[in-house]
């Protein structure tokens, strides 16, 4: 996988996540997790998640940084950096 966060409006309201067209797994998950290694924010995915990039609420978050992970229950598929300003 190339990108997995490919955008979005950082200081505002959302990042967009590109999801691999045609992957259609059950039961995974996006988790934001911030530097001390707490889990700040979960988002479950659908099977239609994967025709468009998935919208992700970070208006909630401080600014600082923060890693997005998409998981299921037992496999890591990609992690990226998000930094919120």
């Amino acid at each position: 996988m190339d990108k997995l966060l490919t955008g979005g409006h950082w200081a505002i309201k959302c990042a967009l996540v590109n999801l691999p067209v045609g992957f259609h797994e059950i039961n995974t998950e996006l988790f934001i997790i911030n530097m001390q290694g707490q889990e700040v924010a979960r988002q479950s995915l659908s099977p239609s998640s994967f025709i468009a990039p998935v919208q992700v609420d970070v208006s909630k978050l401080a600014s600082g940084v923060y890693t997005v992970h998409w998981v299921d229950g037992s496999k890591w598929y990609d992690s990226v950096k998000l930094i919120k300003q």
